[in-house]
């Protein structure tokens, strides 16, 4: 594996947790050749670092072949396990769900899962900025046999533009997050 851009989260309420999201080139995702974001922690302060995953580990596909250039990871400071990590829109147009043992596919709205976020020290992971409220029943099978559910209830206020290079929780109020990205900076409230 070829790594590439490194961006690492430092949580400042246990310094001997570190997280660190790279870009993967030529990493092998279901028997293909992709970039993909790939993420690792450690909690001894670096001496050993353990692999939390990547898309066909149940850590989203946050930034794909675009690491190098829109890739965030920042750690709340008053808890070590809740992270947000954010990158580029997920432009596919079908999703697993759960991303991790998929159970259905969901179809949905494009510009979806800029921002991650993981309360569980990234165990599991939940998209922030979804353009969908919700999905009508099954409209056939994928090639795996998986069940596709379709979008129908669209939403405008999961809407931000891709492309996110920073983000920083309000060192005032660590339920406020903010992002860069290329259509400026934007703020969400998270709880």
């Amino acid at each position: 594996i070829e790594f590439q851009r490194i961006e690492l989260g430092l949580a400042q309420s246990d310094t001997n947790v570190l997280y660190a999201g790279y870009q993967a080139q030529n990493f092998n995702l279901n028997g293909a050749s992709e970039s993909a974001g790939v993420l690792f922690k450690t909690t001894n302060g670096g001496t050993t670092w353990t692999y939390l995953g990547s898309w066909d580990d149940g850590v989203p596909n946050y930034c794909a072949s675009q690491c190098g250039y829109d890739n965030t990871l920042e750690v709340n400071p008053t808890n070590a396990n809740d992270l947000i990590i954010g990158g580029n829109a997920n432009y596919n147009q079908a999703v697993q769900s759960p991303l991790k043992n998929p159970t259905r596919i969901n179809q949905k709205i494009v510009w979806a899962g800029m921002v991650y976020r993981s309360l569980d020290g990234g165990a599991s992971w939940v998209d922030t900025t979804p353009h969908c409220n919700g999905y009508g029943g099954s409209i056939g099978n994928n090639s795996n046999g998986l069940p596709i559910h379709q979008c129908v209830a669209g939403r405008k206020d999961g809407v931000i533009h891709p492309d996110i290079q920073a983000g920083a929780y309000d060192p005032h109020n660590a339920n406020r997050f903010y992002v860069v990205n290329d259509g400026g900076i934007m703020r969400a409230t998270v709880s």
